[in-house]
């Protein structure tokens, strides 16, 4: 009796395992290519990350928000739909709220309109093809009178304006 539990045990452990390994490793690869520069490594299969230029610009959008999710608003320009990266909290007033108590409360509503401040990084590889992020630096959102800012952005922008790096690692 002792064996078999004991048999029953590996075989479950062996394959918890080999579900992890099929599941969440290539679940991680997969959120690692969204990854904007691979942690500072700038490698994957191939080196393709290897002496891209990375550019940044401050970029500012009027529009109205027509989509907001978790880590990502989407506002709805004249030239389009942008979407700008979110962190989960924002700085209102000083003080740090997160961005869903502003949509509970009311001052963060979909059909706003906003003025977005935001770093635009783009990356363009060797091979000529590019990668675009938006970072929200801050918004006034002209409905409801609410000033945000990400926390650490606001201060700073941008510090070079292009690099071109053996491992591209954006200075943001």
């Amino acid at each position: 009796m002792t064996k078999k539990l004991l048999l029953v045990g590996v075989s479950i452990g062996v394959l918890a395992t080999m579900l992890v390994a099929g599941l969440l490793i290539p679940a991680m690869v997969g959120y690692s290519e969204q990854v904007f520069v691979h942690h500072g490594r700038g490698l994957e299969r191939g080196g393709r990350w290897r002496n891209a230029t990375v550019t940044q610009e401050q970029v500012t959008l009027s529009g109205r928000l027509v989509d907001l999710d978790i880590g990502v608003m989407t506002v709805r320009t004249s030239s389009g739909d942008v979407q700008v990266k979110l962190p989960m909290s924002l700085l209102v007033d000083g003080q740090p709220v997160s961005v869903i108590k502003l949509v509970f409360d009311g001052k963060l509503r979909k059909d706003d309109l906003l003025e977005v401040t935001a770093l635009r990084i783009t990356a363009t590889l060797p091979d000529g093809s590019t990668r675009s992020k938006t970072l929200l630096v801050s918004f006034y959102d002209q409905s409801t009178g609410l000033r945000a800012e990400a926390p650490g952005r606001a201060a700073s922008g941008p510090r070079a304006q292009s690099s071109t790096q053996g491992y591209a690692t954006p200075s943001v």
